[in-house]
């Protein structure tokens, strides 16, 4: 029996050594962790004091130099953001200065309300085809403004039809206007005219003349002389088509809004801005009230004036919506033959032979430089026509929305209708609308057979063409041409056949923006 006593001591003992023997473990293990702690804590802490020393053992001058350095590149970049892009070391200086000196003197001429303060600059700004232009100033007027708070009208005479009650070819009007006297002087009455859209669809032909459109129309008498009240503010849109005096016209409003827009400062590029670019072309509405007669191009599906809808973007800028306004769209006349043969001779003028032009009309009847039937007044108007069905249907037309008008005059009275008409709705005449500007150009034309083809491939179309419910159809139908013709031009340009094989790099796959990338070439010439 004494043996398990013994053996259960045994135990007891060796327990309570292993006991002893884990706090004393623990405790050293305790100390041992609170030292590492303290360690570390004194190692960062001399580490700081040494950063700190570092600091500002640096030489003082040369540290107040340093800073004066940064404080010098801050103010140069500020004033760089301030003044829009650095100037050109090679910029032209002529007698009164360069270019800028001459704007800036033009700017400082120009009368400013004291009440229209101007806002700040904004950055450059880049539009159609690399135009950049930059906003100067805010728009705070609006140019022949009654400035009553009621709501406007656009039912002045002779406009007494609204786009509204548009539904079918029969329902749409285009007004005519004609100067009565035969010399087309200054001060002449003017006489309005209207007739359906229709009737022009179905009588228009290739030998039609001025004279007889208006047999087609019904005169208008204004019975009563005074001008009406609370009428919106008006805009000209003058639709530049091919010999139609285009060159004339887009010449005139490009020195009226580069020379009298207030709020934008603008390139002096060949075409006004916003000739060939939607956005642009509202961008100047909006910026420049004081402008009231603006050149767009003519028979472009991409110009979207009467159909457009404003940007969510723009709204979200804070730009807000435009405030309505009665556009009178101004749309030339000219005879189809005699368009036909001033185009034929436009095209031998530039290229010097037709061979280009021939080919381009036996390979699918496809359109060069000015002559493209798109670009005929006829087919301008119906797609005028088509927007405006289009803008009917997406609610464009109702009351508190701009108001759209179309109207037809002969191009061989281009100066004096613009004048008059201008006078008649009490607004400035757009200037220098009296110049030829191709008046005078070289001998000879093009063999017959280059006009008889362009007529045998749209004398059809002529008679036929009505986009009121066809205007994605017809836009479908343009791009794809467009496609075809840069394709073909490609190949004539490189000496090879029409349906030669290009590079992808080469070819693109733009498929152009309408009319407008095609006739770029027709208005520089």
């Amino acid at each position: 029996m004494p043996k398990p006593k013994s053996t259960m001591a045994r135990v007891d003992f060796l327990f309570g050594g292993i006991l002893v023997w884990s706090l004393v473990s623990t405790t050293l293990l305790i100390h041992q962790f609170h030292d590492n702690t303290r360690l570390q804590e004194q190692l960062a802490a001399s580490q700081r004091a040494t950063t700190k020393v570092k600091k500002y053992i640096v030489n003082p001058k040369a540290f107040e130099q340093k800073k004066k350095k940064k404080k010098k590149n801050g103010k140069k970049k500020t004033t760089k953001a301030t003044n829009g892009a650095p100037k050109k070391k090679n910029e032209k200086k002529g007698p009164n200065g360069t270019q800028k000196e001459k704007k800036k003197k033009k700017a400082e001429s120009r009368p400013v309300a004291a009440a229209e303060p101007a806002a700040e600059p904004v950055a450059k700004k880049r539009g159609y085809r690399g135009q950049e232009f930059k906003i100067v100033q805010g728009a705070t007027k609006l140019s022949n403004y009654t400035g009553t708070t009621d709501l406007l009208s656009a039912n002045e005479f002779p406009f007494t039809r609204s786009l509204r009650d548009f539904r079918a070819s029969s329902d749409f009007y285009i007004y005519l206007v004609e100067s009565t006297t035969d010399n087309g002087e200054d001060g002449s009455p003017l006489q309005w005219h209207e007739v359906q859209w229709k009737s022009l669809l179905e009588n228009w032909n290739r030998n039609s003349t001025f004279d007889d459109i208006i047999t087609l129309s019904t005169s208008l008498q204004n019975e009563n002389a005074e001008r009406a009240e609370n009428v919106m503010p008006k805009k000209f849109v003058i639709h530049c088509l091919p010999k139609t005096a285009s060159t004339t016209l887009r010449k005139a409003c490009r020195r009226h809004l580069w020379t009298n827009c207030e709020a934008l400062e603008l390139p002096m590029k060949q075409d006004p801005f916003g000739f060939r670019q939607i956005d642009d072309f509202f961008t100047a509405v909006r910026y420049c009230p004081e402008i009231d007669h603006f050149c767009v191009q003519g028979g472009d599906d991409m110009m979207t004036i009467i159909n457009h809808e404003e940007k969510a973007e723009s709204k979200q800028e804070g730009e807000g919506e435009s405030p309505p306004l009665h556009f009178i769209h101004m749309v030339p006349f000219r005879n189809f033959d005699s368009w036909v043969e001033s185009a034929v001779k436009q095209v031998f003028v530039i290229d010097g032979s037709c061979d280009r032009i021939g080919q381009l009309l036996d390979h699918n009847c496809l359109g060069y430089r000015e002559m493209y039937m798109e670009l005929y007044p006829k087919i301008a108007l119906a797609l005028l026509t088509g927007m405006g069905f289009n803008a009917n249907d997406k609610g464009l037309t109702g009351e508190g929305k701009s108001q759209h008008h179309i109207v037809l005059y002969n191009y061989q009275d281009t100066d004096v209708i613009m004048a008059e008409t201008s006078r008649y709705f009490g607004i400035e005449p757009l200037a220098r609308t009296d110049e030829q500007a191709k008046a005078n150009r070289g001998e000879g034309t093009c063999p017959a057979r280059i006009s008889d083809k362009f007529h045998e491939c749209h004398d059809e179309t002529l008679m036929t063409q009505d986009s009121i419910r066809m205007l994605r159809p017809e836009r479908k139908r343009r791009t794809q041409e467009m496609r075809e013709m840069k394709h073909a031009l490609q190949c004539l340009r490189s000496g090879r056949q029409i349906g030669c094989q290009h590079d992808e790099e080469e070819d693109g796959d733009s498929g152009g923006d309408g009319v407008s990338e095609a006739v770029v070439e027709n208005v520089v010439s």
